[in-house]
């Protein structure tokens, strides 16, 4: 398990044995100890990874609240030049009493249609008992909605079976999308600008000399991020912070005739420094790009947020709008519903190109310009109608993709603890929507329904209302408060509330996004080796989740079941070599000299 986490290969393991038998050199079990890279490759791919996946697999199949939701997204996987979808499963822990998300394993494919995807997606589930997914969590691709359609005809077609709880495609890739969306609509090319800034003095000791001795400045542009776009926020302060200097930089060697010829990164560069317009860009940039990371940054996270999805989606969606949005036109949008029915395609429904507010740094330098006339009239025009382009865009990119369009998502608020203080009437209403949503996915019974909605009413009156201030105090955007710790306070074990406490578990549950599975990637890039085989980085993942899971290497209990499956690991790979060999000679016997086993051998 160290060799894994710690991101060892497999050969560093050699002559291991060694070593231990010079630092323990009176030992006997140090002299007959051996480990070599075939040995950890195997207790790793047919011990250890097998056991933990399978103990997952049993607790998700025993679980008192047995409804679990799947996780993944694909990404390309240098080592074995395929696509690699990574799933995980969210569910309720009856341990630690609250919600985790745990890597359950990998499919490798070529093609990644929706037939494909349905294929390795059921693959995945193998084991598992599929009826329990409460919800399908992804991006959003055309191909993975008709993967979704096709799944739910598939696993899905029982009319008085239960049915997944649609909350949307990902949030956060909503979120980023909409923004670049804006930032291509106002055709200013900012991404160009700010990649070839960076890219001239990258990787060049020559230019990087010259821009320090003609600015002595030791300030340089950062990276240009292409695919979240909205962490560009420093790069783009870093750019205004060192736009002077690489001003300064580019006239002085286009003044002494040493510029580099044919460079699209300079003439990109020199193009922008001239532009007067462009500091006014950068902070208008700036500006929006600080709207949406706020929503993103708290929603980088595994911990249960749902119940907060409406409030902040609302939040950024009517700072948005209003920037762009007649005042008369978002006063009649009294609720979120009636916010996303807001047509921006309308001109009517928008503000007046001089009445868009393009933030307060851009607005002055646009003053500025104006008074100095250092842009004309057309040009300010065109300055304005583009940024209102951009805002119109980010918010229809919103609306048209937003989880504000579905019930469930605008009804989780009843579990909101701010919201269930605040508005008790509304949110008994809410608790009552998001019980129908449930219960036309047959997970809460008819009989049950009523049930439910008289504890909540009994919980508020004697629960929420005893400890108002805790309630409203509760702060989703402190890292280290949990929703799921927080009711199971006053909650758990009281019998007086059990299918409330049900409820409330299934929507704690609920995926708002995809952060694990991307950071899951990162953590690919961490153990992947050249040539690495796809079940062993399939079992690297699952043996570093395990570890990760528990707290570390020490605290993941040294159980018999665990001993003898390590011990039984040697004899699977032995009977996995011999299948190979079986495939491959009925392969060859076939006229295809690679046999049918190449597949399996990865």
């Amino acid at each position: 398990m160290l060799w894994v986490f710690s991101h060892y290969s497999y050969h560093s393991s050699e002559e291991i044995n060694l070593l231990f038998q010079e630092m323990f050199s009176d030992s006997d079990i140090a002299k007959s100890f051996k480990c070599g890279e075939k040995k950890t490759a195997y207790i790793a791919s047919y011990g250890l990874a097998p056991f933990f996946k399978n103990q997952i697999i049993t607790t998700l199949n025993n679980m008192s609240m047995p409804y679990f939701v799947h996780m993944f997204d694909e990404s390309l996987c240098d080592s074995t030049h395929s696509k690699q979808m990574d799933c995980h499963v969210r569910f309720w822990d009856n341990i630690q009493k609250c919600v985790i998300t745990r890597y359950l394993g990998a499919q490798f494919m070529g093609h990644g249609n929706a037939g494909k995807l349905l294929e390795h997606f059921v693959e995945s589930l193998k084991g598992l008992k599929q009826k329990n997914i409460l919800q399908i969590s992804m991006d959003g691709p055309n191909v993975n909605w008709k993967f979704y359609r096709d799944m739910c005809r598939e696993l899905f077609d029982d009319p008085g079976g239960p049915k997944p709880v649609e909350l949307g495609s990902c949030g956060l890739h909503i979120v980023h999308g909409a923004f670049k969306y804006g930032c291509t609509a106002s055709e200013w090319d900012l991404k160009s600008v700010l990649w070839s800034m960076y890219q001239l003095l990258k990787d060049s000791p020559a230019r990087r000399e010259d821009y320090e001795s003609i600015t002595s400045s030791t300030m340089y542009p950062l990276k240009f991020c292409a695919h979240r776009w909205v962490e560009n926020v420093t790069v783009a302060q870093r750019a205004i912070d060192v736009l002077p200097a690489m001003k300064v930089y580019v006239d002085t060697l286009i003044k002494e005739k040493r510029q580099p010829k044919n460079n699209k990164l300079f003439s990109t560069v020199k193009e922008a420094v001239n532009d007067v317009l462009f500091y006014a860009k950068l902070h208008f940039f700036l500006s929006v790009a600080k709207q949406f990371q706020e929503f993103l940054k708290v929603y980088q996270t595994d911990r249960p947020m749902v119940p907060f999805l409406r409030r902040d989606l609302d939040f950024l969606l009517r700072g948005l709008m209003k920037r762009c949005i007649a005042s008369d036109v978002l006063e009649k949008a009294t609720s979120t519903l009636k916010l996303t029915k807001i047509s921006v395609s309308q001109e009517d429904n928008l503000l007046n190109y001089k009445k868009v507010d393009v933030g307060f740094q851009a607005d002055k330098e646009l003053k500025t310009l104006v008074v100095t006339k250092q842009i004309s009239e057309r040009e300010y025009l065109q300055f304005r109608m583009s940024c209102k382009k951009f805002l119109v865009k980010c918010v229809e990119k919103l609306l048209d993709k937003s989880p504000l369009s579905y019930s469930f998502v605008r009804s989780a608020s009843a579990f909101d603890p701010n919201f269930m203080v605040s508005n008790q009437e509304e949110s008994l209403a809410k608790l009552k929507r998001a019980v129908s949503v449930l219960n036309n996915c047959n997970r809460v019974a008819d009989n049950d329904c009523d049930d439910v909605i008289w504890q909540y009413q009994h919980f508020v009156d004697n629960v929420v209302k005893t400890n108002e201030m805790e309630f409203r105090n509760f702060s989703h955007k402190n890292e280290n408060l949990r929703l799921d710790n927080f009711f199971v306070k006053f909650i758990d074990g009281q019998d007086e509330y059990n299918k409330l406490w049900t409820v409330i578990k299934m929507v704690l549950v609920l995926s708002h996004g995809q952060a694990t599975v991307e950071r899951g990637f990162s953590i690919n890039k961490q153990v992947l080796e050249v040539n690495m085989q796809r079940k062993s980085l399939e079992a690297q993942r699952i043996i570093c989740d395990e570890i990760l899971y528990r707290g570390g290497i020490l605290k993941v209990p040294n159980t018999k079941p665990l001993l003898l499956a390590v011990s039984a690991s040697r004899s699977k790979y032995q009977q996995d070599l011999e299948r190979k060999r079986e495939e491959k000679t009925r392969g060859e016997k076939k006229g295809n000299p690679r046999g049918t086993g190449q597949g399996a051998s990865n």
